[in-house]
This record gives C-alpha cells, sequence and structure tokens, in this order.
C-alpha cells in the first residue's frame, strides 16, 4: 500500500494505491484497471519510440486512473464529503498543464507500488 501526497499547481492531492484499488476503480467506473494501465503503458511506450505526443484517449485513461487514486485516498481519509463526484469535477481543481507535469509522479506511484518484494529463485 502506498499513499503519496503530490503539489500540482499548488494544490496538494493524495493518491492512494492498495491491492483495493482495482475493485475502486471498477465500481466507480465499471471498468478493469488493470487492461487500462496497460493501455496506457502501450501507448506511452509507443509515443516513446515515435517521439510523438501520447494519444489524447490515453491521457483520458490515465486521468481517470489519477482520479480513482485520488477518490481512494479520500476514501480512506474518511473526505469523500467534499471530493468531486466526478473525473471532471475534479480536473477543475488543477490548471491544465501542471497536470500533466504531474502524470510522470502519479504513474511512477503506480508502478511502485506494484513491484515485487519477493526475489527471483534460479531453477
Amino acid at each position: 500500500m502506498i499513499t503519496k501526497t503530490i503539489n500540482i499547481g499548488g494544490v496538494e492531492e493524495t493518491f492512494r494505491c492498495t491491492g483495493r484499488t482495482p475493485r475502486v476503480y471498477r465500481n466507480l467506473l465499471n471498468r478493469d484497471l488493470l487492461l487500462d494501465i496497460k493501455t496506457f503503458s502501450d501507448a506511452q511506450n509507443e509515443a516513446d519510440e515515435t517521439q510523438e505526443d501520447i494519444s489524447a484517449e490515453a491521457l483520458d485513461t490515465f486521468l481517470d486512473i489519477a482520479y480513482v487514486m485520488a477518490y481512494h485516498a479520500a476514501m480512506a481519509e474518511e473526505r469523500l464529503a467534499g471530493f468531486p463526484s466526478t473525473v471532471d469535477a475534479w480536473l477543475e481543481k488543477f490548471s491544465m498543464f501542471d497536470l500533466y507535469n504531474a502524470i510522470a509522479d502519479i504513474y511512477d506511484l503506480w508502478t511502485s507500488s506494484n513491484q515485487t518484494k519477493v526475489q527471483e529463485k534460479n531453477a
């Protein structure tokens, strides 16, 4: 379980990623988080290889993921009463460029929460 507060253009936002996050994602958006993370990762890798910008659809998917991780943190901290009820309402808190600059930090939170602690055994 990882919880991290990230400053996004002067707005402190807390994100949480646990084993429960995929379930929260499915309950809120009716989609599979792991498939969406893979879609975003593939789009990011393709953009890196082609030196092109990442697609708008992939960015939208990632913003959905970020919202759910922030929602999950608000839920854990029992502050859902004041938390925006939609992704679009949540996005209104940030300037566009500040949020896009924070994508790497948010993505790192996801990837670091999924690193294994088990050492590989040699066969």
